[in-house]
């Protein structure tokens, strides 16, 4: 009775032959460092032996730049730096898409109640952010309730309160 083969997966092996370009590290020198037969290295490289859990983890104690997930073909983040790059230019979308929300709302609001906006600079991390928008938002809220007689929605809603209470 044959062996089954087992299918290879290539990107692992890509990754190992990156690491090795990019250390400018030999075979026989990894291979004395992981502790495995030059051969098993070979095989590796040469995508004719699945790289393991074990030998990946191995690889990243020897290379700790590297990120175990990339190396074993889980996702496309190289580096430890090129992570943080990633999550530093998602906050900075995800900033921006609040400070454009922010922006959008206090414009509607300002409108409809005919009050001017303040002006709301670009706030480029979240605790500033969570601050100056509490901060505009009392700016705001308050404008709204020293203008209240005035007011639009608030003659709406006492009109409409007024009804409720006429009707009980």
């Amino acid at each position: 009775m044959s062996k089954k083969k087992t299918e290879i997966n290539p990107v692992p092996a890509d990754r190992f032959n990156t690491i090795l370009s990019r250390e400018n590290i030999k075979q026989t020198e990894l291979s004395e460092k992981l502790h495995l037969t030059q051969q098993t290295i070979s095989n590796i490289k040469r995508k004719k032996q699945n790289l393991t859990d074990q030998t990946a983890r191995a690889i990243i104690e020897l290379f700790p730049d590297y990120r175990i997930e990339w190396l074993l073909g889980y996702d496309d983040i190289m580096t430890h730096t090129d992570e943080l790059r990633g999550m530093i230019h998602n906050m900075a979308d995800t900033a921006e898409a609040i400070n454009q929300t922010i922006r959008l709302i206090a414009d509607d609001i300002c409108k409809r109640e005919n009050i001017k906006r303040p002006d709301i600079p670009n706030i480029p991390d979240f605790f500033t952010l969570q601050t100056m928008l509490h901060d505009y938002a009392e700016l705001i809220i308050s404008d709204y309730l020293l203008n209240r007689k005035n007011s639009r929605t608030w003659i709406r809603i006492d009109k409409e309160w007024s009804e409720k209470e006429g009707k009980q």
